[in-house]
């Protein structure tokens, strides 16, 4: 049997590479998380009678009588604590597998499939990575202590919840609410360049909900497709993924971050990464533009020799999937999380100062 090749539009190249170095970063949050055993948190029992108590009440292996007994035992703090990072990185597995199977699917093509597969990942499980980044304490004590799911059932917030936490957030990731709504984009039924309709679409045959989104009559949604619809639902995955996913990397990277404890320039750097991947997928601004709007004043240090890579030659690399030091040859890898800058110690801004290394060599 011949091997499939791959369909990308030449036009889509670049929103391509974004949507594959977008699932990267979440394979590599993923395995990292795993690696340095991340949703794990420390008790520090206040005596031995605690300490005994609890394995007692471990060895039944029932979850809810040791959630029950850590919190009745003043150990709140520390319940929270593992519930946000197991929380985290169970929503970010749920969206990495849903939207992996939809970039399986995008370059067959099954479009009516690819989009499908967006629905729970774009309306549902971001909805609650968003929840965790504003106010995690409330949707854990919700998830812990509510007597019915339907306390924190996301699907029946939308105009309450999700609508309010996207507004806090627009404002810390560089997306203008006016350049592009978020909620509006993700949820409206009428709003035309909505999302919500094809989504809709993909997963039911004939949708009535309202009229702009309306199954024309003898038709069934993504059955009858001609030319003209199967290049425009692949057109609308490749520009409108870019911008939502600019957006849902920030909320991801900054929870990440925060939680594996990542230094300042390993936050800065990746997120100086994300922005320069997500003007070249949306090919709407040059590099020098770019750069000149991004206004980072922090140079690309090498982590082997130490050497500062300030050049536009070298950011240029750094924008597209990899930058090598002239020095030493040594090369970063920037089409994924950039984890090589944890082993900078130290970095001033103002460039006056050399990084020291962690690494021992």
């Amino acid at each position: 049997m011949k091997k499939r090749i791959p369909f990308i539009p030449n036009e889509h190249i670049a929103s391509y590479d974004f949507l594959i170095y977008f699932e990267n970063v979440l394979i590599d949050m993923l395995h990292y998380a795993d690696l340095e055993k991340l949703s794990n948190v420390k008790i520090n029992f206040k005596n031995e009678e605690d300490f005994l108590a609890f394995q007692t009440v471990s060895e039944t292996e029932d979850k809810e009588k040791l959630t029950e007994w850590l919190l009745a035992s003043d150990y709140r703090e520390e319940l929270l604590k593992y519930h946000k990072k197991h929380l985290f990185f169970s929503l970010l597995r749920d969206f990495y597998n849903y939207y992996s199977a939809s970039l399986e699917n995008i370059i067959k093509p099954n479009v009516s499939v690819a989009w499908a597969l967006l629905r729970r990942p774009l309306q549902e499980t971001l909805a609650y990575i968003e929840w965790l980044a504003v106010d995690a304490d409330e949707l854990i004590r919700l998830m812990l202590e509510s007597d019915e799911a339907k306390e924190y059932d996301i699907s029946r917030l939308k105009k309450t919840t999700i609508k309010e936490n996207i507004a806090k957030l627009t404002g810390k990731t560089g997306v203008l609410p006016n350049e592009m709504n978020i909620y509006e984009f993700r949820y409206s039924q009428e709003y035309e360049y909505s999302i919500n309709g094809i989504l809709n679409g993909a997963n039911h045959m004939v949708v009535n909900r309202s009229a702009s989104f309306k199954t024309s009559p003898s038709g069934l949604n993504f059955v009858f497709m001609d030319g003209n619809e199967f290049k425009s639902g692949i057109g609308l995955y490749y520009t409108a993924l870019p911008y939502l996913l600019f957006y849902t990397s920030n909320i991801i990277m900054d929870l990440f971050a925060d939680i594996a404890g990542m230094n300042d320039y390993t936050k800065i750097m990746n997120k100086y990464n994300l922005m320069l991947k997500s003007f070249k997928a949306t090919e709407s601004i040059s590099l020098r533009d770019a750069l000149d709007l991004i206004g980072v004043d922090v140079p690309i240090i090498c982590t082997r020799c130490g050497k500062k890579m300030e050049k536009e030659k070298h950011i240029q690399q750094f924008a597209y999937n990899k930058v090598r030091c002239p020095r030493c040859f040594h090369s970063i890898n920037t089409f994924s999380y950039i984890f090589d800058f944890e082993e900078i110690e130290c970095i001033d801004i103002s460039h006056e100062s050399t990084p020291v290394s962690q690494r021992n060599e």
